[in-house]
């Protein structure tokens, strides 16, 4: 990435540790950071641009509920010249998409990126194309919940629609606690990365899955899919599943291997999904993958590392050339 010019990247949401990621890769004055006005203030994302000499400036704009692409152009005239645009949180994927349409640039596409920030759409989107899903239901209220527990076994997942990183969401083996669960699914308590208006979001219900959980990462660029990548995970026990550890790439046979493979695939095309990376996360039920959700944008707890050290790669490199139009060779 050492050919890029002043302000050639635009990086939509600040994630500290990945900008900390670039430090030494990105020339200087080649990023253009935007971030919420509320959000710069609360985390010091003034300072931190200031410390990294590939940071050119730091834009301030709302994106998170929606982002006005005419008018920040407008403002920023300088965007211009950008040669790709990345979502640097999971709250930023609208956006990114909205602005690299916007700048006739590559991109994931917007009717893909709302589709991956909503689950109850991905949900439906899944069962269109016939992958397997988990029963779900989009409910208002703890008493529709309970009653989905009671009718798959006493058991259930609540999970918000809209959020990521496992906040939310709960995995109840007693419908008598649905009520009292409920406030820590509706109203989710936000990271600092959210912004102080909130981000709006409803309640799905979903049956719980037994098996082995996996991720699949996938490179596409032009809508097909040029690298594919299967992490085995493992996740605490208990009401909320949080990821504890990773291991790439996974040790499952080669058949379940192309099978996860090929439903991240599937789901990638049934959504349009054009350009940039896809992380989704999967159950092997019965020896079929079983989708737990998808994000359009890069994985978190340090997955990218592991890929690039596993296949021996620069797959964030491989991830920006692929944003600029390119397609990387990868093993």
């Amino acid at each position: 990435m050492q050919d890029l010019g002043r302000e050639h990247m635009i990086i939509v949401g600040a994630s500290h540790g990945m900008l900390r990621w670039f430090a030494d890769d990105l020339p200087a004055g080649s990023v253009v950071l935007i971030e919420e006005p509320d959000v710069i203030v609360r985390r010091d994302v003034d300072r931190l641009a200031a410390q990294l000499p590939f940071i050119s400036r730091l834009v301030a704009a709302e994106y998170q509920t929606g982002l006005d692409t005419a008018a920040l152009i407008a403002r920023e005239p300088g965007l211009a010249a950008a040669r790709l645009v990345m979502a640097g949180t999971e709250w930023a994927v609208g956006a990114t998409a909205q602005l690299a349409d916007a700048l006739g640039l590559p991109g994931a596409g917007t009717t893909a990126a709302d589709i991956f920030t909503d689950k109850h759409r991905m949900r439906l989107l899944a069962a269109e194309a016939g992958l397997a899903n988990p029963a779900f239901e989009l409910v208002d209220d703890p008493a529709a919940a309970t009653a989905f527990a009671r009718r798959h076994g006493g058991r259930c997942v609540l999970k918000p629609t809209r959020r990521s990183g496992s906040l939310g969401v709960q995995i109840l083996t007693d419908p008598e606690d649905v009520a009292g669960a409920w406030a820590e699914t509706a109203e989710p308590a936000d990271t600092p990365e959210v912004v102080d208006r909130g981000l709006p979001t409803a309640v799905l219900v979903e049956q719980v899955l037994d098996g082995r959980e996996h991720s699949v990462e996938l490179l596409v660029a032009d809508g097909e899919v040029f690298f594919g990548n299967v992490t085995d995970k493992r996740v605490l026990l208990g009401r909320r599943p949080v990821e504890s550890g990773h291991t790439v790439p996974t040790l499952l046979p080669d058949d379940a291997r192309r099978a996860l493979l090929d439903a991240a695939t599937r789901l990638a095309t049934a959504a349009g999904f054009r350009t940039g990376v896809l992380h989704s996360e999967w159950i092997m039920v019965d020896g079929v993958p079983t989708l737990v959700e998808c994000a359009a944008r890069l994985p978190g707890d340090m997955i990218t590392a592991l890929i690039s050290i596993a296949y021996e790669c620069g797959f964030i490199e491989a991830y920006l050339r692929t944003l600029r139009g390119e397609r990387p060779t990868l093993p």
